[in-house]
C-alpha cells in the first residue's frame, strides 16, 4: 500500500526530514492522510492519492480543500496538543495497526522524538509557528499543478509531489523501487520560523576555498582567501570581492551552498543598482557557457550562474566538492578575462 511505503519512508514525501506524528487522524474537518512536522516545528499535513491527483473520489476540488481544512484545525493545536497526537501514533503503531518499522517510533514524548530525530531541541511554543500541505499522487495532473501554483502566491504553504513504482532491477515481481519527485516546490525559507536565524555553513565554505582558491589567486591579487571576503564566510551568502586594480568594486563573486534549501549556488552579481561590467561580463557568454555556467541576462543578481540540487548536507561528498571548487575558480578566473587590460592581462 503507497501510504505504508511514505509512512514507512517519510523522507519520500519531501525529500527532507519529516517525523510522522499521525496517521488516519479524525479532525473536526475530516480524517487527515498523514501529519507530520519538519525540523523547524511546523506541522505539515499530506493528502495521498492513489493513481492520478483529481480523480475518483478525489476532485480537484477536494484534493486541494481537504488539506486546507485538516491544516486549519490543525493551526490552533498548541504542544500539548500535538503531543497527544504523537502519543497516539506510538499506541497505535505498539498495536501494529501498520506495517512499518519499528524505527517509526521515536519514543517518549515529542520534544525528545523531536530531537531524536532532527538533532537539535526546539521549546514547546516553537511548534506548529505554520502549517504547510502537501498533495502527494501517483500522477499530478495539470490542473492540479496550476491551482496548486495559484494558492501558493496567495500565501498558502503548498507543494505537490509525484510518487512513482519501479520494478526492482532483480526482477521480483513482489519488490517495487518507489521514487518521488517535488513538482511544485517553494525554498525553505518561506516556511522558517522568525525567531530561527538562517543557517550559515562556514565549514564548507571555507573547505570549497581551500579548493578553488589556488585556481583563482593570482587573478584575485590578494595575499590570502580571507583578503577577498570583506563580510567573512559566516554569512548566508558569502561573496568575493576582488582586490585586482582592473577588477570593477561592484563586481562579487557568490559561494552559497545551502544544504537547507536543497541548493548549491554559484554567482557573479553587480551590487546595489550599479550596472557597471555587466555588460563586460555578457560579452564573454560563449567563454561562459563553454564551462557550463549560464548567462541569465540578469543586470543585478546572478548575472553569470551555476546550481547543483542536492537532498542535503550527505550528497556533498569529495567529488561534487571538487566539482563546486572547480566552478567557482573558472567563474572567478573568467570574470576577471572580462575586465583585463588592453594587453590582455589581469594585475597579481
Amino acid at each position: 500500500m503507497l501510504e505504508d511505503r511514505l509512512h514507512r519512508s517519510p523522507k519520500l514525501l519531501l525529500q527532507e526530514p519529516i517525523l510522522i506524528i499521525g496517521r488516519q487522524v479524525r479532525l473536526e474537518t475530516g480524517v487527515a492522510d498523514l501529519i507530520g512536522i519538519d525540523h523547524y516545528g511546523n506541522i505539515v499535513v499530506f493528502e495521498v492519492k492513489i493513481g492520478r491527483s483529481g480523480s475518483g473520489s478525489a476532485s480537484e476540488e477536494t484534493i486541494l480543500s481537504q488539506p486546507q481544512n485538516y491544516a486549519q484545525s490543525l493551526s490552533s493545536y498548541d504542544y500539548e496538543g500535538l503531543n497527544d497526537l504523537y502519543q497516539d501514533h506510538r499506541a497505535r503503531l505498539t498495536r501494529g495497526e501498520w506495517d512499518v518499522s519499528e524505527g517509526s517510533d521515536r519514543g517518549g514524548n515529542l520534544l525528545t522524538g523531536f530531537e531524536t530525530a532532527f538533532g537539535e531541541s526546539l521549546e514547546p511554543h516553537q511548534f506548529n509557528s505554520t502549517q504547510r500541505m502537501v498533495v502527494v499522487a501517483e500522477e499530478i495532473t495539470r490542473r492540479t499543478e496550476q491551482n496548486v501554483r495559484y494558492l501558493l502566491e496567495e500565501g498558502l504553504n503548498f507543494q505537490c509531489v509525484e510518487i512513482q513504482a519501479f520494478s526492482s532491477p532483480s526482477g521480483d515481481d513482489t519488490e517495487t523501487m518507489i521514487a518521488s519527485s517535488t513538482v511544485v516546490d517553494y525554498p525553505q525559507g518561506r516556511v522558517r520560523p522568525k525567531d530561527r536565524p538562517s543557517p550559515t555553513y562556514p565549514s564548507l565554505v571555507n573547505d570549497l576555498l581551500e579548493r578553488a582558491y589556488p585556481d583563482f589567486r593570482s587573478v584575485a591579487s590578494a595575499a590570502s582567501v580571507g583578503e577577498l571576503f570583506s563580510e567573512g564566510i559566516d554569512v548566508r551568502e558569502p561573496r568575493l570581492v576582488s582586490q585586482n586594480v582592473d577588477h570593477p568594486t561592484s563586481i562579487r563573486y557568490r559561494l552559497a551552498p545551502k544544504p537547507d534549501d536543497g541548493t548549491v549556488v554559484i554567482a557573479i552579481d553587480a551590487k546595489g543598482n550599479s550596472v557597471d561590467g555587466v555588460s563586460e561580463l555578457q560579452g564573454m557568454r560563449a567563454e561562459f557557457e563553454e564551462q557550463g555556467l549560464d548567462i541569465t541576462g540578469n543586470q543585478t543578481y546572478r548575472v553569470v550562474t551555476r546550481k547543483w540540487e542536492i537532498e542535503g548536507a550527505d550528497d556533498l561528498d569529495e567529488d561534487l566538492r571538487d566539482e563546486i571548487a572547480g566552478a567557482f575558480a573558472t567563474l572567478v578566473r573568467l570574470g576577471h578575462e572580462a575586465f583585463a587590460d588592453p594587453q590582455g592581462e589581469t594585475h597579481d
